[in-house]
């Protein structure tokens, strides 16, 4: 069948007179290509990508940044997709927003921040943001679908692990876009006695047809006493804005696993992307089966976050590794009676690409 989008398009950049362009601000126009074939597992043909200036990862460019610089991304969709564009380990100004007929830039007061930010087809976006912690990171759409080789998308759900080889490497395709921020000075590093938590990740299967289903349990609590419990969403993991955390991952389930802390402004090595999370020769890996990985941070700022796998993200994700993370203000405390968190979950594995 013919190709639903193309690539015969570009971008229109219009400036005020005087305007400087710093070394980090990109401009990524959003293409993809997809035709339609019955004989692969999500009818989708095995050239489908979707791209970042034409490029998908991991061929997309990685951009080199010093911490402390002040770069401005714009975003440009013009795909018949949405894209929930996520920024890894910072907050974003959202400095301007566009429908494809015109772009609004917002005055000052009404310039608000984010980590993830919709761009709908035809739309644009301005993110202006500054790294002020060093490493790896990733800008990438949170769509599965979007963010997964084409190759894994085509394999049957139950068969995904063994498709990516159970190695220690993220397994990230297409619409990722990789950052290298460069360090500006000495690491001050955080010697205060961190708050311990045990997260325990769990698998087991024909949950879902053939296919697992996955659970987080917190450690200490009922469900960790009964091994065959996957409750859903995972544990409420109830923080303090400025005190640090040592979370101790434990993997029990069947396959390596990888968490990403989505929302939180950490440090580049337990952001949670298993072979590009790090900087220099320190790579975080994934957790094999069977192991633990002890995550710190210290939230600096209050609100309600999440957490989710970033290993095998179409299976695991959506077969429940997912859980909220809620951060409290000192001396605030969160009543689970009064204080609702809803999250929105899928019931099993999904293939879709679009």
């Amino acid at each position: 069948g013919a190709a639903l989008t193309g690539s015969l398009h570009g971008a229109i950049i219009v400036d005020p007179p005087g305007t400087t362009v710093a070394a980090g601000d990109r401009v990524f126009v959003i293409s993809s290509w997809f035709t339609f074939d019955t004989t692969n597992f999500s009818h989708l043909s095995s050239d489908a990508v979707l791209t970042a200036n034409g490029l998908a990862w991991p061929r997309t460019e990685v951009v080199e940044a010093t911490q402390g610089d002040t770069l401005e991304w714009r975003w440009i969709n013009l795909t018949v997709l949405q894209h929930p564009m996520h920024l890894h380990g910072f907050h974003f100004r959202v400095d301007a927003r566009g429908n494809g007929v015109r772009d609004t830039l917002y005055q000052p007061e009404r310039r608000r921040l984010a980590v993830t930010e919709l761009v709908a087809p035809g739309g644009t976006l301005t993110a202006v943001w500054s790294p002020d912690r060093p490493g790896n990171w990733i800008f990438h759409c949170h769509m599965l679908g979007h963010m997964t080789p084409i190759e894994i998308i085509n394999t049957p759900p139950a068969h995904r692990g063994a498709a990516h080889g159970h190695d220690a490497l993220h397994q990230m395709g297409m619409l990722v876009v990789g950052i290298r921020v460069n360090p500006s000075g000495p690491r001050v590093e955080d010697t205060r006695e961190p708050r311990p938590i045990r997260l325990l990740i769990r698998s087991r299967p024909g949950v879902y047809g053939e296919n697992p289903g996955y659970a987080h349990v917190l450690g200490g609590s009922p469900e960790e006493r009964d091994p065959s419990r996957l409750p859903l969403p995972g544990p409420t993991l109830v923080l303090e804005k400025g005190r640090p955390v040592a979370i101790n991952v434990v993997n029990s389930s069947h396959e390596p696993a990888a968490v990403h802390w989505h929302g939180i402004e950490l440090e580049s090595y337990p952001d949670g992307v298993p072979g590009w999370s790090g900087e220099g020769s320190r790579v975080l890996p994934s957790i094999p089966v069977g192991d633990s990985l002890t995550i710190r941070f210290t939230p600096p700022r209050a609100g309600t976050f999440m957490y989710h796998s970033h290993f095998n993200e179409m299976q695991q994700i959506s077969s429940g590794l997912y859980g909220p993370i809620v951060v409290l203000e000192p001396g605030e405390e969160f009543d689970p009676e009064g204080d609702r968190v809803l999250v929105f979950g899928d019931g099993g594995p999904w293939i879709s690409f679009t």
